[in-house]
């Protein structure tokens, strides 16, 4: 029997976890840097010290146990292999090392604590109330828009941006125009238009003129607690003249605070993200969360996509990509990001539509990876290709020559046979 006998299970899992740990680092750096993966040697040592032997240790569980036994035989040539075919061995072995990892909990501190690791937690499972500002009522808020976690407040995207680069004055507004308006109430309530339909109506003042706005769908509610009088309100929309008056019709509206100095910057003089909100839970207040998490947890992130990927692909790394998202820098194309084209909206879109790729070339591998049954042309095949009654195509010839092929290599043969209504498939 190789290695030790009577080892208890928490110093088994303690050996197979610090195995582990520096397997998945060579086999991390082979996959992020191709162009050295000849010179990653040493895997076979690695497996002989640490994981053959605990292979006929007692009390394994049998999901564990072939998993390890799947990945020595996985590696057992990859010192030998060339520079590509290690690349490709360590993007199948990260799976069932995955695998392992999970079989063991890994995230039981305890085990961590034994083997001595850095902590490997995730930064973006953590839940979302160890953010600054996150008590149990705006968790709770959170939890009902599908916020649980750091990962799920990052993730959640702003629906638009405004261009608060720029503050109008009403004097200056123009009809048909697009304009920000920063202005306090002076009136507000409710209505009855000349159709004899109720709508509420406000008007604002920046000491240049006035701002009528109306809305005809609403909550009353909501506006009597936004547009009391004396608040401070910005205001984004189209700008119209109705005999001579300046409107807007249901304005994109947040309320100031004036005495919040420290947030002037987050809110004006750039552009600001505007999210979607929640009852109690302002587009401003989703904002001010949103700086904190990233300026939190964004130092913390480990790109998911090798630097080669994005390199090649042209886009900005994720920590970039995130703070861009949520803060755009000074000199961005406003519309844009209006549109989702930006390099930073492009590179999250990137990250799964090349994620669900990842996987599916996973799937693939572990097909091809499973030895199938080797079929080879036999004496039937000739008697029914001289049986038909006409001569087959050169496609049709080339396709059998292709399935000839899938049947005689020693992988489960994938294939699909495309072609027009009577092109001859069957």
């Amino acid at each position: 029997m190789r290695g030790c006998t009577g080892m208890s299970s928490a110093t088994r899992s303690t050996r197979l976890l610090k195995a582990l740990s520096a397997l998945r680092k060579a086999l991390e750096f082979c996959v992020e840097n191709p162009q050295q993966a000849d010179n990653v040697v040493g895997i076979q040592s690695l497996l002989d010290g640490s994981i053959v032997p605990l292979l006929d240790e007692p009390g394994l569980e049998p999901g564990l146990l072939d998993s390890l036994r799947k990945l020595v035989s996985m590696l057992k040539w990859f010192d030998r292999a060339g520079g590509q075919r290690k690349v490709e061995l360590a993007f199948r072995a990260l799976t069932v090392v995955s695998d392992v990892e999970k079989r063991l909990d890994i995230t039981s501190l305890d085990i961590r604590a034994r083997a001595g690791l850095t902590e490997r937690t995730d930064a973006l499972s953590e839940p979302v109330r160890y953010v600054r500002g996150i008590g149990p009522g705006i968790s709770k808020i959170l939890e009902r828009k599908g916020i649980f976690t750091v990962g799920d407040l990052l993730y959640f995207l702003p629906r638009t941006y405004q261009d608060r680069r720029e503050i109008t004055s009403i004097v200056d507004l123009r009809d048909g125009e697009r304009a920000v308006v920063v202005a306090e109430v002076v009136w507000s309530g409710e209505q009855m238009a000349a159709s004899g339909r109720r709508m509420f109506e406000a008007q604002v003042t920046d000491q240049t003129g006035i701002l009528h706005l109306r809305w005809f769908n609403y909550s009353k509610a909501y506006l009597d607690s936004m547009l009391e009088v004396g608040a401070r309100l910005v205001l984004s929309g189209e700008v119209r003249f109705f005999r001579g008056v300046r409107e807007m019709h249901h304005p994109d509206m947040e309320r100031l605070d004036v005495r919040d100095t420290e947030g002037a910057r987050l809110h004006f003089g750039r552009i600001v993200p505007v999210y979607s909100e929640a009852p109690n839970l302002s587009t401003r207040v989703i904002r001010k969360l949103m700086r904190n998490a990233l300026d939190a947890w964004l130092p913390r992130i480990v790109d998911p996509i090798p630097t080669w990927v994005l390199d090649e692909a042209h886009l900005p790394y994720i920590k970039t990509a995130l703070g861009d998202v949520h803060f755009p820098p000074s000199g961005a194309d406003i519309e844009a990001l209006k549109r989702f084209e930006t390099p930073a909206q492009k590179r999250l879109a990137f990250d799964e539509l090349f994620l669900l790729a990842v996987g599916l070339e996973l799937r693939r591998r572990e097909v091809t990876s499973e030895p199938g049954p080797v079929m080879s042309r036999g004496i039937l095949t000739e008697k029914v290709l001289r049986s038909l009654p006409f001569e087959l195509t050169g496609a049709q010839k080339r396709v059998v020559s292709e399935i000839e092929r899938d049947l005689a290599s020693p992988f489960p043969m994938n294939r699909l046979l495309q072609g027009d209504v009577g092109s001859g498939k069957t």
